[in-house]
């Protein structure tokens, strides 16, 4: 059986929405993952993040970046460049401060949260994406063939 799935909004397109069923699928009975989530940033001004999906694990705590690019991806901490040679934004930077904001919430919210690991992680949802990340960030990218190990696997 499949993690349980509480959509708080809307995916922004189908894509999303099938990234979000590969998610849950590939995840064991008794996670839970909530998707389309807007979250304090813990800026000031009243900012927040939208948060694609949040997966609450028996182990941790991920907030999960969801991309549909296919195809051959490379790069690193600061840029990648798609299939095509598009050169992007790296999800990583961004994904990674949504963790961050997301630790400070639960910490803000109960004290005993404080010792919870919360990760950041950018699923890449298209099923031929292969991803070639720089070693120092690779465990922080899954792709619909490895997000269940990604997740599940502690180590």
């Amino acid at each position: 059986m499949p993690a349980r799935h509480v959509a708080i909004g809307r995916p922004v397109h189908s894509a999303e929405a099938r990234g979000i069923r590969a998610l849950v699928k590939a995840l064991p009975d008794g996670w839970v993952v909530y998707s389309n989530l807007d979250l304090p940033s813990g800026g000031r001004g009243g900012q927040t993040y939208e948060h694609d999906a949040v997966v609450i694990a028996p182990h941790a705590v991920f907030t999960v970046e969801l991309k549909s690019w296919g195809g051959s991806i490379s790069g690193n901490r600061d840029r990648w460049t798609l299939n095509d040679g598009t050169i992007v934004q790296s999800p990583l930077p961004l994904v990674l401060a949504k963790a961050r904001a997301l630790k400070g919430r639960l910490q803000a919210r109960r004290r005993d949260l404080s010792q919870a690991w919360v990760q950041g992680l950018v699923f890449v949802t298209a099923a031929d994406a292969t991803v070639r990340i720089s070693p120092d960030f690779q465990d922080l990218v899954a792709t619909v063939r490895d997000i269940g190990q990604a997740l599940t696997d502690p180590g």
